[in-house]
């Protein structure tokens, strides 16, 4: 067996490192979150193969808390991502709905290249043609020359 030199300075490491940082380097060491126990490269590892083996040999992924809960967030933050593009889309659709029926109103049958302008802009734009609704003599006054 080999000879095992790391073990006594691992060992003093976990015992005073948080003491000597605080004598030595206070600012750091009030930055340290010296809760979370020290764990070693090696450790790691083996607690890596170990669930690695675990894993392969009961065909199913293990998830620890910190994956369960970044999770649960990322999916949380998508919905309400999706949400709220959602309502965007929504609100731009109501928009240009109304506009269209307005121009309906005011200057009779659309062309189709209307709608389809209508469902192209974006919000921004369609705020600025309600504006000019009252006031414009044609549909191309609002929306511009018809797109072919």
């Amino acid at each position: 067996m080999a000879d095992d030199y790391d073990s006594p300075w691992k060992e003093a490491i976990e015992h005073f490192f948080s003491d000597f940082m605080g004598f030595c380097f206070p600012e750091a060491h009030g930055q340290i979150g010296w809760a979370q126990p020290l764990v070693f490269l090696e450790q790691e590892q083996r607690f890596r193969d170990d669930l690695m083996q675990l894993e392969e040999d009961m065909k199913m992924r293990y998830v620890n808390s910190v994956e369960r809960l970044a999770r649960e967030e990322g999916l949380a933050k998508g919905m309400q991502q999706g949400l709220q593009e959602g309502m965007e889309h929504g609100r731009r659709a109501g928009k240009a709905l109304v506009i269209g029926r307005q121009l309906q109103v005011r200057f009779g049958e659309l062309p189709d290249w209307v709608q389809a302008k209508l469902n192209a802009a974006s919000e921004t734009q369609l705020d600025a043609w309600t504006d000019q609704l009252l006031t414009a003599s044609s549909i191309e006054a609002i929306l511009g020359p018809a797109a072919h």
